[in-house]
């Protein structure tokens, strides 16, 4: 296929290419068609308007809520799971085996949530003082917005109250324009990370979207496969 689309010159999003990357790199995706609607009106006010910032934010974030079926963290971490995952200072072992999933019982996700997102780690890193923020503020949304600090930061610049109410980034529009904003300026660089994208430098944004390496090979996969659909004759 001709690639035709100029890497930095913003695009019109077609639905109809929408719906290509869709079905092709995101077979199961819930609410398509919302989403579809909310990249085409939200993207480009964010700067996300060129294949390869398209491309690389798709990449991010369909990795994140895995090929958009997944807008909450799920914590049902096996023993062996958390003991590998997590240091010592995050989780004991003895923690690790009362709460984790063994012996077919599930997980404690709210006991996890507020030892793997509390306590000084919690403090410093999301900003969760509270005894039961670990759990009120984990992951939701697209991007897997986590931690009582970035749901302050969101709701200070849309004016919405989702410190009070988490779960509305369970909707997709609000997901997504959440998962937007973390990308423009709530990331650990303060800055938008639409200038990584066009270095198409996975490594770098990764680390700032994911805080490690977390599906390293599978954002990339994503980004180029969402890229040759954007740039495509048809």
């Amino acid at each position: 296929m001709q690639n035709t689309q100029a890497d930095n010159t913003p695009m019109a999003l077609a639905p109809e290419k929408l719906e290509k990357v869709f079905s092709v790199c995101f077979p199961n995706a819930l609410h398509k068609d919302r989403f579809i609607k909310a990249i085409i009106e939200y993207c480009p006010r964010s700067g996300v308007n060129t294949p390869k910032r398209l491309s690389a934010f798709l990449g991010q974030v369909g990795q994140e809520c895995g090929g958009f079926t997944v807008f909450e963290e799920s914590l049902n971490y096996s023993t062996e799971a958390l003991l590998k995952m997590f240091s010592r200072h995050r989780i004991t072992s003895a923690d690790a085996v009362r709460y984790g999933r063994n012996k077919g019982k599930n997980a404690d996700q709210q006991a996890l949530a507020n030892i793997l997102y509390g306590g000084e780690f919690g403090r410093k890193q999301l900003g969760n003082t509270n005894n039961n923020d670990g759990w009120l503020y984990r992951g939701r949304g697209c991007k897997q917005l986590t931690g009582k600090a970035n749901y302050t930061l969101l709701s200070q610049i849309t004016k919405w109250d989702c410190v009070a109410n988490p779960d509305m980034l369970l909707e997709p529009e609000n997901g997504l324009i959440a998962a937007l904003y973390y990308w423009d300026q709530i990331n650990p660089s303060g800055k938008s990370l639409n200038l990584v994208a066009d270095r198409e430098d996975d490594v770098k944004l990764t680390k700032l979207v994911n805080g490690g390496q977390n599906g390293l090979k599978e954002r990339k996969r994503i980004r180029e496969q969402v890229y040759s659909i954007l740039c495509s004759v048809s």
